[in-house]
């Protein structure tokens, strides 16, 4: 009886409480200015935010921000008009209420989706370790039609909703138990319908361990209370994971898992995997065998895609200093149709041998793949092998055969491609590096092969070279271009380099151009500030020549820094691209100016914009860009 009479006490308490924080949130008054003036409750949930209000489109004038009777000033929180959103200086405990006072225009502002709930729960019993408990949410979801602050009765939200809770920790079978049950406020549905349930069970020894977990979100619990208890997809997933280790060299792992969509879509994915691990103890080899089963079904009931994946793997130990790996792996998808189904295998082994200094290793890898659907079978099989003698040479060499089989008879005959290569480092000095390669490319009758030298060193302190030559050769091409490189790097005194180079049939993005480029640049640092600045021409040659433009191009470009402190910098930048004997003007103009500023060790602050001129569109306005950052480190 006197539980009885606490409980019913509590919950008129509640239920007041609950109105109140509603009717709250729900007054609106129109002022003569013709804004609508609003107030928004709710509780904290121990973060920052942000904290969802009722309305997105609001006025930042006029804004007042409460929390637990004090008001704050406006370095105590952001407020994003556009989405609604307010967020704090520091969280917002869950014992504390804030109210936002704020206005905004019935002709503009929009109704958000779910506004942050302000949840007041009260305790009616609890004993030996089950809670039964109600929660209050004041303000429902918002009705349809109504433009916001018509005053209409679809414009203010619903009155406070009961959601009745009863949960519980236990112990059993040596595990422990957690259970909740919720009982939402919409009493049109089915049971399970208005209900969220979550559910738990754990247990652990020295050589297993089970965990199992329910949970269930019903279509119409979850729009209308299942935000405020992390329950807002419409949902139900079930989940049982069990390990096993009897001994040293055996364990398993099982993991059971389903995913069912309450919604009006439908559909339900479930997954399941096996995992066993034999030896692996001493010097013994590691084997480890899984299979995972995963079917997705549409609303319908009927299976849309099973995929099964099949996959060993086994590793181990060859002596001192060797070592291996072995991996076979075999996938089938089975789809809603014919043309989504798929079996793919591969297989692989590699050999690794470092020795006991670690300066010299050797490696090998073979690998092999098949990928069979309806329109036919690719196989894919390559070799790769890495030498390194000494500290100073290695090599590496690889090959790839790619076969394409077509099921249907009318197709044509396979394709085969294949991919060789080859490469070899050497350092004979310090500062000294030499790459040779060897690229071979095979589609069928046609052949295209790319062999290169390159160079490297810095003999003397303040000076650099570089240089390369690459030979092509292609047999579906007429004519190729061979490509030799040399550049160079002077630095005379500290923070300052002079670089230059020279490139005869120059690549880029895998085009190479008949022409010849010079380039020169210079940059160093006097002080605060920072200079650059460089000049490139481009001379064509042969039939790179289009007609009615010019044989050279030019590229001009100066670079300036400014350091007014450690925390500030600007920057500018100019940029001139030109050519040289065309029948008009051609190429562009490009200005930048940049601002960054650092505020403390967290945030920075830039401000920047260019202007682009394409000087064949005469009387045409520059292309004018600006743009603000503000950025946060972390």
């Amino acid at each position: 009886m006197k539980i009885a009479c606490i409980a019913g006490i509590g919950l008129t308490m509640l239920t007041a409480a609950a109105a109140a924080a509603g009717s709250v949130r729900a007054q609106t008054s129109m002022g003569a200015d013709g804004y609508a003036r609003t107030r928004d409750v709710f509780v904290g949930q121990n973060k920052p935010g942000p904290y969802l209000l009722a309305y997105k489109s609001i006025r930042a004038e006029n804004v007042e921000v409460i929390v637990d009777g004090k008001t704050l000033d406006p370095t105590g929180y952001t407020l994003d008009t556009g989405k609604g959103e307010v967020s704090f200086r520091t969280p917002l405990k869950a014992t504390s209420i804030a109210r936002v006072d704020y206005s905004y225009d019935p002709l503009r502002a929009e109704r958000n989706a779910n506004p942050s709930p302000s949840p007041l729960t009260f305790s009616l019993m609890q004993t030996q370790g089950a809670n039964l408990q109600v929660t209050a949410l004041p303000g429902g979801a918002p009705g349809s039609g109504g433009a916001p602050g018509s005053g209409s009765s679809s414009d203010a939200l619903s009155g406070p909703r009961l959601v009745w809770g009863l949960s519980g920790k236990m112990s059993l079978l040596g595990g422990g138990l957690t259970s909740q049950v919720l009982l939402g406020p919409n009493g049109k549905g089915a049971f399970a319908d208005r209900a969220g349930i979550k559910l738990g069970y754990g247990v652990t020894t020295d050589r297993a361990k089970v965990d199992m977990s329910f949970l269930r979100s019903g279509a119409d619990f979850a729009p209308t209370a299942g935000k405020a208890f992390g329950l807002a997809e419409q949902a139900q997933r079930w989940a049982l994971g069990a390990q096993a280790r009897p001994t040293d060299w055996l364990a398993a792992e099982l993991q059971l898992a389903e995913t069912r969509d309450l919604s009006d879509k439908g559909g339900a994915t479930e997954r399941n995997a096996l995992t066993l691990k034999l030896f692996g103890t001493g010097g013994a080899p590691a084997l480890n065998i899984a299979r995972t089963q995963s079917d997705v079904s549409t609303a319908s009931g009927a299976a849309a895609t099973e995929t099964v994946m099949d996959k060993v793997d086994l590793s181990g130990k060859l002596g001192t200093g060797t070592t291996y790996a072995a991996q076979g792996q075999r996938t089938v998808v089975d789809g809603p149709k014919p043309a989504a189904d798929q079996t793919k295998e591969e297989v692989s082994l590699s050999i690794t041998s470092v020795s006991a200094d670690k300066t010299a290793q050797a490696s090998a890898a073979l690998r092999a793949g098949t990928v069979e659907t309806v329109s036919g079978v690719e196989e894919r099989q390559g070799v790769q092998v890495k030498l390194q003698p000494t500290a100073i040479l290695s090599v590496t060499a690889e090959t790839l055969t790619q076969t394409i089989k077509p099921i249907e008879a009318d197709k044509d005959a396979a394709q085969k491609i294949s991919q060789h290569k080859a490469t070899a480092e050497l350092k004979p000095f310090r500062a000294t590096r030499i790459i040779g390669g060897l690229t071979i490319n095979e589609t069928g009758d046609e052949r295209i092969s790319k062999s290169e030298v390159s160079a490297e060193t810095q003999a003397l302190r303040y000076v650099a070279v570089t240089g390369g030559i690459t030979n092509r050769q292609d047999s579906s091409a007429e004519e190729t271009f061979d490509t030799q490189r040399l550049g160079l790097t002077l630095r005379p005194t500290a923070g300052w380099s002079l670089t230059g180079g020279l490139t005869i049939n120059p690549e880029d993005k895998g085009v190479v151009v008949e022409a010849r480029r010079q380039e020169f640049g210079l940059a160093g640092r006097l002080g605060a500030l920072e200079m650059g600045g460089g000049y490139a021409l481009t001379t064509l040659a042969g039939n790179a020549i289009p007609e009615g433009s010019g044989s050279q191009s030019g590229e001009l470009s100066v670079n300036l820094g400014l350091h007014f402190s450690r925390f500030t910098r600007l920057t500018g930048s100019y940029k001139d691209l030109f050519v040289h004997g065309a029948d008009d003007p051609r190429g562009k103009r490009m200005y930048a100016l940049g601002l960054t500023h650092n505020l403390g060790s967290l945030f920075n602050f830039s401000f920047g914009g260019s202007m682009a001129e394409d000087k064949a569109q005469v009387g045409v306005p520059a292309d004018v860009k600006a743009e603000a950052k503000l950025g946060l480190k972390f």
